[in-house]
């Protein structure tokens, strides 16, 4: 009985969203009015309906004027209700000011700004993508107020959220008035990270690198030491054993040994292609923390080792827009061929 009821409620849903999607196209920002507003009474509404219906009967029956009087007064709220209700949405300015990136899994949040142009305040007024998160505020008069709305995500990529629902039943929850808002916006929703192990920093030699740290060579001068039997002449600081006579000084030379580090995808131990992007997506957030280069090897590219929090967001962009494809051994392949040939344990340089 119940997937009747479900099948007989989506027949009838699907020409109204039609109607709904032709009524109000996407836009960025929405002022709503005459043409965006829908109001239908609520239960408590119908049951007021059925009570001035039934004293209406009474009075017609009886000539009774104290119930024409009662009958007439509860039909005069009803209407005044239903007008203000309208009232409390008429003339609301929606507009999407923006998004945050979150995981797959997480809720992501949009940041409405809702504005009123007129003097008159508005009271509980309700926003939700799903019925389960609903944000209840008010609005002053002559005010812009900022709200956060948030959406579940289920999957990495772009996400193109649902119509936005603007409710209120103010002020005495006899009507329903709503509208619903489709924003011409979609936000960028990142893998999962999965954890895994670490693998440890490739070293590659550079001579100057933001990312190196220092070792002992002869590529730039570091310090001074005592002198020692078996320096060279040509290392011998004459200038600075100059101010110290009783003794000699020698020049102390180190090289710079950079901290690189590859996360390639082919190495990663997930048993398929979104477990692989998962733990990629952990170690870029991992070795964000660290004072080391990590670069990403994809199966349809690979981004240079770099730090940073727009090499962090690089990365994990690029992780959310890889498709979601079979067979993307062959694609990997073919890429480290065209690449030179590195294999799967093949670290590049």
């Amino acid at each position: 009985m119940t997937g009747l009821f479900d099948k007989v409620k989506a027949w009838f849903k699907r020409p109204i969203n039609r109607w709904i999607a032709r009524k109000l196209p996407p836009a960025q920002q929405v002022q709503l009015g005459l043409n965006s507003i829908m109001i239908l009474p609520t239960r408590l509404g119908f049951v007021v309906l059925g009570l001035i219906v039934l004293l209406l009967l009474l009075a017609i029956n009886y000539e009774s004027s104290m119930v024409f009087a009662l009958c007439f007064a509860l039909l005069a709220v009803w209407l005044l209700a239903l007008h203000w209700t309208f009232q409390s949405l008429s003339g609301l300015t929606l507009r999407l000011k923006g998004s945050r990136h979150v995981h797959a899994g997480d809720d992501l949040g949009f940041d409405i700004e809702i504005g009123s142009a007129d003097q008159r305040p508005r009271y509980a007024i309700e926003l939700y993508w799903q019925p389960q998160q609903i944000t209840r505020f008010d609005v002053p008069a002559h005010a812009l107020v900022q709200q956060q709305v948030f959406y579940p995500t289920t999957r990495r990529g772009y996400l193109q959220p649902e119509r936005l629902q603007v409710v209120s039943c103010y002020p005495l929850m006899l009507f329903r008035a709503w509208s619903s808002v489709a924003f011409n916006s979609q936000a960028l929703v990142y893998p999962t990270p999965t954890a895994c192990d670490m693998p440890e920093p490739s070293a590659v030699h550079s001579n100057q690198s933001a990312s190196s740290k220092p070792a002992p060579g002869f590529d730039e001068l570091a310090s001074v030491r005592p002198y020692r039997n078996a320096d060279p002449l040509h290392h011998i600081a004459w200038k600075a054993s100059a101010k110290r006579p009783a003794d000699l000084v020698s020049k102390q030379f180190e090289q710079h040994q950079d901290q690189r580090l590859w996360l390639n995808y082919h190495d990663m131990p997930g048993p398929d292609h979104e477990s692989k992007l998962s733990q990629l997506c952990y170690l870029c957030l991992q070795y964000q923390q660290q004072p080391i280069d990590f670069g990403l090897i994809l199966a349809d590219g690979m981004i240079a080792p770099d730090r940073g929090a727009k090499h962090m967001i690089r990365c994990l962009t690029q992780l959310a827009l890889q498709p979601y494809v079979a067979g993307i051994q062959a694609n990997y392949s073919r890429h480290a061929d065209a690449n030179g040939g590195h294999d799967a344990a093949t670290t590049p340089r």
